[in-house]
Order: C-alpha cells, then structure tokens, then sequence
C-alpha cells in the first residue's frame, strides 16, 4: 500500500513556471510504501476532426480530458518503459476543489488505463492496481496526492503524504541478455489480428518458461531471493546498521549514567531499513554519472535457453547480434488431408532479446529477478506488435526474404538521464523517426506551452514516419527547436549499443551479415540442395557416377574374359 509519494527538485521544478491546466502521467517506481516520483510526462495534444477539420484541441480543464487518448498513450509509453518503473498514474496542475467536483471522471480515466498482461501480473501482483492522482496547485505550487485502488471493489480516493527526498542517486541500471528462438506459421490471409493471435501463441511457452522455470545467476552464482545484489551494498547496510545501532546504544548508555542508572538497555531499534541504507550511501556513491550501469554480471538460464554459456565473461549470452526474423516467403508444403501442396508462410523469430530494470543499489535479487522478467516479457510482447503491423503493411508483397525485429535503442533524456528509457527501431528507419518518436511521447510536463490553446507549437509528422511504430498517431509532435537546449531531444539522447556486447569483443561478435546468413541456411528448402546448381550436390553426383562406372568394369569385365 502506498502511503508516501517522495519527489526531487528536479521533479517539483517541472511545475514552478505552469500556467493554465496541465495534465500528463507520472514515471515512478515503487519501493515498500513509498512511491518515487521520476518525471512526469506530458499528455500529448489530440487532434480534433469532429468539425470536418484538423484542429489541435487543448486542454483547459478535468473534464476535457479524454481516457481513450490517456489510455492509448500510456499503452504508447508502457514499451518504452524498464522494469521496476511504471506508469502510476495521472499529474495535473489544478486544484483540490476541481479534483472533488470531477472525482468520478477522475475515476474513469484511472480505470481506463492500460492493465497489466496476465503473465506480468503473476509476477507484479496487486501492486499496479494503486494509481494515483497527483495535484499542483496553480498558486501555491502545493503537491496533494490522491491513490485509488482500480483493483478494489471499494473505489473511494485516500490521501498520501506528498514530500521531497533525495533518492535517484542511489538508482542503479542492471542489464541481462537472453536467446529467443520461435518457430510459426503465419495465416494466410495476413490479416493483422489473426497474424497478431499466431505471434502470441507461438511464443507463450517460451514466456511460460521465463515466468515459471527460470533462475538468475549473480556473478555466475546462485543466491536466496532475500540476498542483495551487490555484495559491497550489503556489506555497507550492515556496517551501516551496525554503526547505527552502537551509536544509539552508546547514547542511550551514557543518558542513563548520567542520572545514576548503570544498567544497559536490550531494547530493539526501530526505522526504516530500507530508506536509511540508500539515503546513507547516497553522498559517498561514486557511481553518479549519467548512465550509470551496475557492475553486476546477470545470467537468465532455463530449459527454454539452450545458449546459455557457463563459462562467459560477459552478461550477455550471445554477443552483438539483432533480434531476428526468418520469413520464408510462400514456401509450399503437403497438406496431410490430401489436398496436395498448399502455401504457408513460415516464420522464424531468433537472436537476443535485452533486458534493463532500474532499481535502488541496495535491492534483492528476487525484485531485481522480477524486475527482469517483467521487461523481458513486456518487450517481446512489444516487438510481436510492431512486427505484425509490419507484416500487416508489407501483406500486399508475395515474397518478402527477411526482415529484422525492431531494434531497442536505449534513450536517455535530459530531463531525467539517469533514467533508462527505450524506443523500438526497424532497420528502414532512420534515427529523425525515433527522435521524432520521442518528442512527441516523452516531453517533460511544461515544455508545451503556458497552457493557452494558441501557444502549443506543433509540426506535422512527415508522411514517412511508420504507423507500425505509433499507436493512433493522427496529430504532431513537439518541435525540437520548441524545447529549451537544457530539455532538446536529439540523437546525442540516444544509444544503439544497448543490443550488442557490453564488452564489444569483436572476435566473439557476429555482424548482421553473418546472423542473416546462419538464419538463411537453416530456413532453406531440402530442393535447393538437390540442385545441380549446389557444387556440394555436383561434386558428389560425379563421384556417385565414377564409382559406378567402376564396379561396373570391375565385376563385367573378367566375364567378358572367360566368355571369350
């Protein structure tokens, strides 16, 4: 149960120049009963076409605000998302009487908002139902929160305290790699539900055995779930607990001698464990720069990975190759009911999938296992989408010889760089298609405008960006010169290394080629090896037909003699 919603400056920051009505959804991770506050991202303008026109339609109140268009951009922003963060509600630069008079459309956009895939939920549990209302007072610039439960058959609102606190110092990023290989054959038709149906099916298993039959290796070791992750963490939790403790005794000790009591006291310390282990490390932590990794190697293994390396050095499991696809074309085979050949279309999904959490340091390897899980099956599921609608475009071309899963590239905005947020690339796009991604869905709450309808700067999404990547992308994005040089999204936001090696040993990587060429063979037809055009099938033909010209001299020949 949430009762505390903690926020940094940076955060509060955000609201101190709004202006007007504000909405957009709040960033946050959860740890015990405090919800961390990381960035809140504004509610892109929706385009009005109800009056036979395009028109950018801006928010002036509660009531204008539509759940749909709240609950298809979250669905938007859940891809991009690591695990251990989550969308966890609404903010709103408005006040606490609007808030009681608009209470039930509160509701529904709350209840409206994107819930959590059945597997996912087996992991997370009751703890995505609480969602939040954050409130700005446009005056005081005052914070109130309200929490409700979308879970609970009781939807009454309850207050949270609301107060500042230093805590994303102490965030840490940990990274792992896992191999996916998924067989299927596409339908027919190509129609995108039914493609989409076929996608999900064939790889539940493997997301099964993800959820159900995995482990996770801390530095090629297996640990307790209560263990933590970074050994020096705990190390320091307990010298810091332990020094803690002695100096309360000693206080105690010395107070009671003070007023003539020798006798030593065997009471138990209470406080918050968790919160005086990372505000402690917190001044003394040397791993403060943007992007700050954990130095951590994190192995996922199952019977599901086969490629699972014992021996590697290096936290990934296969080094520098792409996810991939293998789409055979119109490949024919025979139908069992005697119908003769019938055309499949047979689709192989195989490489490496990442998978990036952002915890505290001093987490446990059961969150952090969690953590884990829940982004490596949120982006599988992700990529599955955007490559149907991929499949679904490309429906029209008969013979289509490969294509690549989209590519997760690591994005880090100025906003809030320690935070790892990621976007989803094909191979025909360029680097202009994620920025503009991304100005368009991730633009911190108050670079918009002062919230007047006349001063949202807008351009138009050029007719080459990808609908595949966009989920009902019908207005604009934010343009780049619009945002202060503090807050710019560009291409230095962005990194493209997040599927490769972490280590980049080159010996050990495989180029894109090369992944091509290995999926390649393994998806060819057995025909194209009985062709006189295969050397392999010449070379052996002629040996076949000189061994047989042989034995034939050999056992004709002396009957011929004695004929004679």
């Amino acid at each position: 149960m949430i009762k505390s919603a903690l926020y940094e400056p940076s955060f509060s920051d955000r609201f101190v120049g709004l202006t007007g009505f504000h909405c957009g959804v709040v960033l946050s991770g959860t740890l015990g009963h405090d919800e961390h506050l990381f960035l809140p991202i504004e509610l892109p303008p929706k385009e009005d076409t109800e009056r036979g026109r395009s028109e950018i339609k801006a928010l002036r109140c509660i009531r204008d605000i539509d759940e749909k268009w709240v609950a298809s951009h979250c669905r938007n922003l859940n891809r991009m998302i690591p695990g251990g963060i989550r969308i966890s509600g609404i903010c709103l630069s408005s006040t606490l009487s609007e808030f009681n008079s608009e209470q039930e459309h509160l509701k529904r956009i709350l209840f409206n908002l994107p819930k959590t895939d059945p597997m996912i939920g087996e992991i997370t549990g009751a703890r995505e139902n609480e969602k939040l209302v954050l409130l700005c007072d446009p005056q005081s610039k005052k914070f109130t929160c309200k929490i409700l439960d979308v879970g609970s058959s009781v939807s009454v609102f309850r207050s949270a305290t609301v107060k500042p606190q230093m805590f994303i110092q102490s965030y840490r990023t940990f990274r792992t790699t896992i191999s996916l290989s998924v067989e299927t054959v596409l339908p027919a038709d190509r129609q995108k539900e039914e493609i989409l149906l076929q996608l999900q099916a064939a790889v539940k298993p493997y997301l099964q055995s993800l959820l159900r039959e995995s482990n996770l290796l801390i530095n090629g070791e297996f640990r307790d779930s209560i263990d933590y992750v970074l050994a020096d963490v705990g190390e320091k939790t307990m010298d810091v607990l332990s020094s803690s403790k002695q100096r309360k005794k000693s206080s105690k000790v010395s107070k009671r001698r003070s007023f003539g009591i020798e006798k030593t006291s065997d009471y138990g310390e209470s406080g918050d464990f968790g919160s005086e282990t990372y505000l402690g490390r917190e001044s003394s932590d040397p791993g403060s720069d943007k992007g700050c990794w954990a130095d951590v190697e994190l192995t996922i293994f199952g019977p599901q990975f086969p490629r699972w390396k014992r021996a590697s050095s290096s936290s990934s499991l296969e080094s520098g190759t792409s996810s991939d696809t293998g789409y055979t074309g119109g490949t024919d085979r025979t139908d069992s009911s005697g119908a003769g050949l019938v055309p499949i279309n047979r689709l192989i999904v195989n490489g490496c999938i990442p998978g990036i959490a952002f915890l505290p340091s001093n987490t446990t390897v059961g969150t952090l296992f969690e953590a884990l899980r829940k982004d490596l099956i949120q982006s599988i599921l992700a990529r599955l989408e955007l490559l149907t609608e991929e499949l679904h475009i490309t429906s029209s071309q008969l013979e289509v010889p490969r294509m690549l899963l989209p590519q997760r590239v690591l994005v880090r905005l100025p906003a809030c760089p320690r935070l790892p947020l990621s976007d989803y690339k094909f191979i025909s796009e360029t680097t202009d298609d994620v920025i503009s991604r991304l100005q368009y869905f991730c633009v911190p709450i108050g670079l918009r405008g002062s919230g007047d309808g006349n001063d949202v700067s807008l351009d138009r999404l050029s007719s080459s960006d990808r609908p595949a990547s966009l989920e009902s992308l019908s207005s604009g994005v934010t343009s780049a010169s619009s945002l202060p040089s503090r807050d710019l999204i560009d291409a230095s936001c962005l990194d493209i290394s997040l599927e490769q090696s972490p280590e980049g040993n080159v010996e050990t990587e495989y180029s894109e080629t090369e992944l091509l060429e290995n999926v390649a063979h393994s998806v060819q037809p057995v025909t194209k090896y009985l062709s006189f055009s295969n050397p392999t099938f010449l070379i052996a033909g002629c040996l076949v037909l000189f061994g047989s010209l042989l034995a034939s001299y050999l056992l004709i020949g002396p009957w011929n003699a004695e004929a004679t």
